[in-house]
């Protein structure tokens, strides 16, 4: 494709073609005219202000498809986690239901009390950036 070079302009049958307008050897009444322009660099080869505004649209939507895409995964990332502390918690507190009954300065019913607190504490951390991931991605 052939576009007029910056600097230059031509009055056509089409009007005038302004730098960055496509032109075609049919806007000369000479195949001539139309070489000596290409040699003179007063027309270039490249691409028309229309085709780059395109190109440009179209990296736009395949950047938000790629940010859609990765909120997506964001939240899948944030439930895994969110399952995962909570299998955590369901475990620590099966522990601790065995060990209930043992007495209270008991290191192994210390350490089970240690276990369902940490459990909770992790499992809503994940709750909360599980709500953000979606939030964001709500927002997206």
């Amino acid at each position: 494709m052939f576009i007029v070079a910056d600097g230059y302009s031509f009055c056509t049958a089409r009007g005038v073609l302004k730098p960055g307008a496509e032109i075609k050897e049919s806007d000369f009444a000479e195949k001539e005219t139309f070489q000596k322009k290409i040699k003179a660099k007063h027309i270039v080869e490249g691409k028309s202000e229309e085709q780059l505004i395109k190109e440009a649209k179209d990296k736009e939507a395949a950047a938000a498809v790629a940010k859609k895409e990765e909120l997506a995964r964001n939240v899948s990332a944030a439930k895994s986690v969110a399952e995962t502390a909570e299998k955590a918690l369901v475990d620590a507190k099966n522990t601790f239901a065995k060990k209930e009954k043992l007495p209270a300065d008991n290191a192994e019913r210390v350490a089970a009390v240690q276990a369902v607190e940490a459990a909770t504490a992790a499992l809503n951390e994940a709750e909360a950036k599980l709500e953000e991931a979606e939030k964001a991605a709500k927002e997206a």
